[in-house]
């Protein structure tokens, strides 16, 4: 079960679904619920820290409602972060979903 550190993180987002997802599709994550903590800061993209036991990793999205076309391109960030990463010392894995 999913625990969501603060409130406001689950207007509009199925949590319980994203957890169901990120096991389906990473081998080896903890038996230990999904934590949430959307980040404060920033006025674009929303932003959360989600944990499971000791695996870390960020989620980020569009804000809901209406953007206008080529706004909030989380594809084009995507990529970017994508080509940006190689030789990064740290273990990544990226998902990109439309």
């Amino acid at each position: 079960m999913c625990a969501i550190k603060e409130e406001k993180a689950n207007l509009e987002i199925d949590w319980v679904k994203v957890e169901q997802f990120l096991r389906s599709h990473i081998k080896n994550l903890p038996n230990r619920p999904l934590e949430v903590r959307p980040f404060t800061e920033g006025y674009s993209n929303l932003t959360y820290s989600i944990q499971i036991g000791d695996w870390e990793a960020v989620l980020r999205r569009p804000p809901f409602g209406y953007t206008p076309p080529k706004a909030h391109d989380m594809k084009r960030e995507f990529n970017l972060l994508k080509k940006n990463t190689s030789g990064v010392s740290i273990s990544t894995q990226a998902i990109y979903l439309l």
